[in-house]
């Protein structure tokens, strides 16, 4: 077969009846995944549009990204499997390009998730730089192994190939798991244990696609010991379009957890109350424009669905965040009173003890 790079030597993979069941199986799961997928894509990116925070929206561009390259891997892979078009290396090429935009934008759409819950909008900066030097290393190695090894270049990167292709897939592991479990371990600490309880759900919800996300993980190191490698190839695309999804359903469930009323976690709220700390002038600050921004509620203004979208870099979820904590802080550390005035309220707040503020306004300023 002739071709460009392609050895004399080289003998084109045809699969067995068996691997070809499985991959139909797979391609069929693959396009029931892109279409809810697709779905929620579009409703999310209906709601940006409509407050024109569409352009330069980096969440927006990147599940789109996501989603385009999933697609076209899992019709390009099926297309080899039923030799509608010959491999080479033009096409391996083409794969690994779409393959390094999945997975570099699967893991920048989960850090600009933890990044809601980061103090240091530079530190977030700083992760994402990290996490994309290290994907692109992998990337960088991947060229140089898997295209030799798809083409029989020699032996030894057929059997080093797949000793790399079990550890970059650990790596990714790694590192989606990470992300996730520090994102869990901030809502626990910043919001739940300081009386939002409502992002209980959040918490339960983040903690089983987990285990959802690892699976997928753990699958794609499985495939990888059939006997055909284009199994690998088709179920690839199926798994990131599942983790894609859980990012979107994610995006939903915090958009509809912060326009809910907060049952307050009794045990934490009174814990906040007890505790003590001293607090600088600029925590004061802070807990009096958090109380002035809930006493303006009430009034004509943007409501919190149409703050949901107000992050460039993120598209979902940021200012509902901030929202939420707002009121449901304020709720806390202020019980119901008559109603008064803006300046009323932000005088009284101003005048509270530091006491009144304990440990919930450490999950304030993790939002603010």
């Amino acid at each position: 077969m002739a071709g460009f790079l392609i050895p004399p030597w080289y003998k084109p993979e045809i699969p067995d009846p068996l691997s070809i069941n499985i991959c139909s199986i797979i391609w069929g799961f693959s396009l029931c995944c892109s279409i809810f997928t697709c779905t929620e894509a579009t409703r999310q990116t209906w709601k940006c549009y409509r407050r024109g925070k569409l352009l330069f929206n980096c969440y927006i561009m990147m599940v789109w990204a996501e989603w385009i390259s999933s697609l076209v891997i899992s019709i390009v892979s099926w297309m080899l499997i039923k030799s509608y078009i010959p491999p080479g290396f033009w096409l391996y090429f083409a794969i690994l390009c779409l393959w390094t935009i999945q997975v570099q934008c699967i893991l920048q759409i989960i850090i600009n998730r933890v990044g809601l819950l980061i103090i240091r909008k530079s530190r977030v900066r700083m992760l994402k730089i990290i996490v994309f030097l290290i994907i692109a290393a992998v990337n960088v190695v991947v060229f140089c192994i898997w295209i030799p090894a798809r083409l029989e270049i020699s032996s030894t990167y057929i059997r080093l190939n797949k000793i790399w292709d079990r550890a970059e897939k650990v790596i990714f592991a790694v590192i989606d798991v990470s992300l996730n479990l520090y994102f869990i371990y901030t809502v626990r600490t910043s919001l739940i244990n300081c009386g939002l309880a409502k992002y209980q759900t959040v918490f339960r919800f983040n903690l089983a696609m987990v285990c959802v996300s690892v699976a997928m993980d753990g699958m794609l190191i499985g495939v990888l010991s059939m006997r055909s490698g284009l199994v690998y190839i088709q179920f690839h695309p199926l798994a990131y379009l599942v983790k894609l999804y859980i990012e979107l359903s994610m995006a939903r469930l915090i958009a509809k957890i912060v326009k809910a009323a907060n049952p307050l976690n009794d045990s934490s709220a009174l814990h906040a109350t007890s505790v003590t700390p001293s607090m600088p002038e600029t925590s004061m600050t802070a807990a009096t424009t958090m109380t002035v921004t809930s006493s303006n509620a009430g009034r004509d203004g943007p409501t919190s669905e149409e703050l949901y979208s107000e992050r460039a870099d993120l598209g979902l979820g940021v200012q509902s965040f901030r929202l939420s904590s707002h009121h449901s802080i304020s709720g806390i550390t202020n019980p119901p009173q008559a109603p008064q005035s803006t300046n009323a309220a932000a005088n009284d707040a101003a005048e509270a003890p530091a006491s009144s503020l304990g440990c919930c306004h450490r999950g304030a300023e993790a939002m603010v």
